[in-house]
């Protein structure tokens, strides 16, 4: 039972995860009519700067901060000097998002390295809690809430205020 619990927690854990990238790429296509094939790219570059932002200062929270600020920025220039001027064509859209993707992921590359980097896990979400033989490990846990609060957030975009409304009605 125990083993089941387990695997459950860390599914659910990659699912939120997958979650994430997914609730991106259906509101740029919902709302934008957009197909950012890019999308990965740009989730790649806030990982791997909040990571770096992490190691540097110190700051958990910095670095996942961070991350939301590259990834809003690098969206930005994306949508602005890239994927509007071929707004209405989807065959475009798909040639330079995907030219876009392979640049962005040679971009890491040249940036910091060809090897995955990673970080310690801080100290408040490493380690785990033991419920009866059943171990948790607290950084999935906090995966979970992250994406459940994202998905929460979301919710309450779309359907309790004016903007969410008017973009559910448009699309």
């Amino acid at each position: 039972m125990d083993v089941l619990i387990n695997l459950s927690l860390n599914g659910l854990a990659t699912g939120m995860l997958i979650f994430l990238l997914a609730a991106g790429l259906t509101l740029i296509f919902g709302l934008m009519d957009v197909l950012n094939f890019a999308h990965g790219g740009l989730f790649a570059w806030g990982a791997y700067s909040g990571i770096w932002i992490y190691t540097s200062t110190g700051s958990f929270f910095a670095g996942i901060i961070g991350a939301i600020l590259t990834g809003m920025i690098l969206g930005i220039v994306t949508e602005r000097w890239i994927i509007k001027p071929v707004y209405g064509n989807h065959v475009q859209q798909i040639l330079i998002t995907l030219g876009l993707m392979l640049v962005l992921s040679e971009m890491l590359k040249v940036v910091w390295g060809p090897n995955q980097i990673s970080a310690a896990t801080p100290d408040y979400l490493s380690g785990s809690w033991e419920f009866g033989g059943i171990i948790i490990i607290k950084y999935r846990v906090f995966i979970i809430a992250v994406g459940f609060a994202v998905f929460l957030a979301v919710q309450y975009l779309l359907k309790k205020t004016k903007i969410g409304l008017v973009v559910v009605r448009v699309s």
